[in-house]
C-alpha cells in the first residue's frame, strides 16, 4: 500500500523561518508572503496601467528577504500581460515594496 500522508502543517507547529523569522509551517509562510506580495504588485499596476482584474503567480521563490518569480496580470478592461516581479520583505514578514518589469514582446 502507498505511504500514508504527511501530516498538516500549522502554524502553532511553531517552525521558524530561519532568514525571516516568522513562526509558522513553511508553506503558510510563504503563501502570506504571496499574498501579501500580489496586492502590493497589484496596487503598483492599478496605479500605473489602470484597473487590475486579477493576478496569477506562475511561480516564486525566497531568497533571503526578497521573494521572485513569475506571474500574468490579467487587465479588467481585457488583455494580459506577463512579467518578472520582485517582493522586499522586513524581519516580520511586512513587505517594504513590489517591483516588476514585463517580458520582452
Amino acid at each position: 500500500p502507498p505511504p500514508p500522508p504527511p501530516p498538516r502543517f500549522q502554524a502553532e507547529d511553531g517552525i521558524r523561518d530561519h532568514l525571516l523569522g516568522l513562526v509558522g509551517s513553511e508553506m503558510c509562510i510563504r503563501d502570506r508572503l504571496r499574498k501579501a506580495c500580489k496586492h502590493e504588485l497589484k496596487r503598483h499596476l492599478k496605479a500605473e496601467h489602470g484597473d487590475v482584474d486579477r493576478i496569477e503567480m506562475q511561480n516564486s521563490h525566497l531568497d533571503g528577504r526578497d521573494l521572485m518569480g513569475d506571474a500574468e496580470v490579467h487587465w479588467r478592461h481585457g488583455g494580459h500581460a506577463e512579467l518578472h516581479f520582485t517582493c522586499n520583505f522586513d524581519r516580520q514578514g511586512n513587505i517594504h515594496d513590489g517591483r516588476y518589469r514585463y517580458y520582452s514582446q
